[in-house]
């Protein structure tokens, strides 16, 4: 019995009290991410660019009536018509003095070509109110492709016509 008491009191002399392998392992990560942390460079800031500004669209109205009296296509017989109206266009804010010019270098032409557009419907399309939905988009389109033509290999002019105001509409 004294000989186990004595080898169970050098075993604990030889054995030194030291930490837990598991808090070891603890400390190790905690202090590797932490050198991670303050090793690792410094990302740069990404600065976004510079979103274009939005140009400002402004509606412009055209206070100078479009009259036109004509005669409508008829198979037989004679039929007259006569339209007047106004019109509005959008351009933006930065275009809007170029659109002006545009507007009043291609005005004859425009009426002229709206004149051509309405001779070639008879009275009862001129009249049908279903047609008038359809003429009225003829009537944008050719009149903002002349007003304001696109640029060479461009798509579309700088102003699009918006709106057709109508004062007056007598077929006979």
């Amino acid at each position: 019995m004294a000989e186990d008491e004595k080898k169970k009191e050098d075993a604990k002399e030889g054995k030194k009290k030291g930490l837990p392998p598991l808090v070891l392992v603890a400390v190790g990560a905690a202090l590797g991410g932490a050198g991670v942390v303050f090793m690792a460079p410094k990302q740069e800031q990404v600065q976004d660019e510079p979103r274009p500004s939005v140009p400002e669209i402004i509606d412009c109205m055209v206070e100078d009536p479009i009259e036109h009296n004509f005669n409508p296509r008829t198979d037989r017989g004679r039929s007259a018509a006569t339209f007047s109206f106004k019109f509005s266009y959008r351009v933006s804010k930065d275009n809007a003095e170029e659109a002006e010019a545009l507007r009043e270098k291609n005005w004859d032409l425009m009426k002229s070509k709206v004149l051509l557009l309405f001779m070639q419907h008879t009275p009862e399309e001129l009249t049908d109110t279903k047609e008038n939905i359809h003429l009225e988009k003829l009537m944008r389109e050719t009149m903002t492709l002349s007003l304001f033509p696109p640029e060479e290999g461009g798509e579309s002019g700088i102003a699009v016509v918006k709106d057709i105001l109508w004062k007056k509409r007598l077929v006979q």
